[in-house]
């Protein structure tokens, strides 16, 4: 009898183990960032649907919640020119745990090539608080022509 016991018991320990294995590596994978197309002009608008499998809340600056990035030389991603931010850049449009947004946004006159998006983020901030990056994401590549 105590022999089935101990079987039974680490039947129980083995699937609330997986369980936790599970759930540990969805909340690794972070944030999903999918444009709707792969090519777009400039001035068109690009729509972007952010999917958080982080097991808290991701939160982005009210300045600038995200910076597009061209393919540089040497395979090296270049930032373009950004001021600093006039107002106080706090948290916001936070997406909550395992959940999504979407948003739109206006593309720049910017030189024909290939770009992605840096999301910057704070992972597990509060709406309304100081924004702080701790960790920044990319959306996937995708192609931009002039008129």
């Amino acid at each position: 009898m105590s022999k089935w016991i101990i079987v039974i018991i680490l039947v129980l320990v083995v699937i609330v183990a997986g369980f936790f294995i599970q759930r540990g590596i969805r909340t690794e994978r972070g944030l999903i960032i999918e444009t709707d197309k792969d090519s777009y002009n400039t001035g068109e608008d690009l729509k972007l649907t952010i999917r958080n499998e982080f097991a808290t809340s991701v939160g982005f600056s009210l300045c600038y919640p995200y910076l597009l990035e061209r393919d540089g030389s040497d395979s090296q991603w270049d930032n373009y020119h950004y001021t600093d931010c006039q107002k106080f850049n706090g948290n916001g449009y936070n997406i909550i745990k395992f959940s999504s947004k979407s948003f739109e946004l206006t593309l720049p006159n910017v030189p024909n090539g290939k770009h992605r998006l840096q999301i910057p983020a704070c992972v597990g901030c509060r709406e309304g608080d100081i924004f702080r990056a701790d960790t920044s994401f990319y959306s996937n590549e995708f192609q931009i022509e002039s008129q």
